[in-house]
């Protein structure tokens, strides 16, 4: 578990400053086309954790993200924040063979088995500015699968370990949808001011198709840094 913690601090630190170059450049394209005292662009990079409601035993796994949004100011402390997330990942550890996909052939002696799965995912995000530099909020999320596959860590004969790779993709149910919860701190009282964001997404719908056995969802913590896009960092927040 440290080394993923580990991977995904690392991972961090290196994106966050390629974001934020990549922000910069975009603004002095778009200058104040991206941005008004009501409307800006941003970019968020960050790490999630996430696992598998409904399967006994599953344990949580590290993934990271990237996404852009619109942060659109449509009335006294109220903030409406639609984003597209391109690589929006799920899945678990220790997942019991079988319960997504086809079951591995019977001479392989699997250990464990790691389900991953790749969203397009697009939130839209309601949000209430409790103080100025602090915002809540809460929103619908839809995404549908680009990938998804089961990592197994399996014995054959010989007492050789080896690692196998099974598409799922035809298993997972598409599109995917859940309600994301969200919490903000501004780093500065200011308009264009980057911020940290906790965010947690509750999946409603059941991630195996045509499932009957017991609903298995997706729940995932997620830790996003955003950077505001291109403008005039003297324009003032209506």
């Amino acid at each position: 578990m440290k080394k993923w913690i580990l991977a995904a601090l690392i991972a961090l630190l290196v994106l966050a400053p390629a974001v934020a170059s990549g922000q910069v450049l975009i603004g002095m394209l778009l200058g104040d086309k991206v941005t008004s005292p009501t409307f800006h662009l941003g970019a968020n990079v960050g790490a999630n954790y996430t696992t598998l409601t409904g399967i006994d035993g599953a344990g949580g796994k590290w993934g990271f993200q990237l996404a852009l949004f619109g942060e659109w100011k449509f009335a006294e402390r109220w903030y409406l924040q639609p984003e597209l997330v391109p690589f929006f990942y799920t899945g678990a550890h220790d997942v019991p063979t079988g319960t997504i996909g086809r079951v591995p052939p019977d001479e392989f002696a699997v250990e464990t088995c790691t389900t991953s799965m790749n969203y397009f995912a697009v939130p839209i995000i309601l949000k209430f500015a409790v103080a100025p530099q602090f915002h809540i909020g809460a929103g619908p999320q839809v995404g549908w699968v680009l990938k998804a596959d089961n990592t197994y860590e399996a014995v054959p004969a010989g007492d050789i370990e080896v690692t196998t790779v099974q598409d799922i993709k035809d298993a997972v149910t598409s599109p995917d949808y859940g309600v994301a919860f969200h919490l903000e701190y501004k780093f500065k009282d200011h308009y264009l001011s980057p911020s940290v964001t906790g965010r947690y997404y509750y999946g409603l719908a059941d991630v195996i198709k045509d499932n009957t056995g017991d609903e298995v969802r997706n729940s995932v913590f997620e830790l996003l840094l955003s950077f505001p896009i291109g403008g005039d960092k003297d324009v003032k927040q209506e």
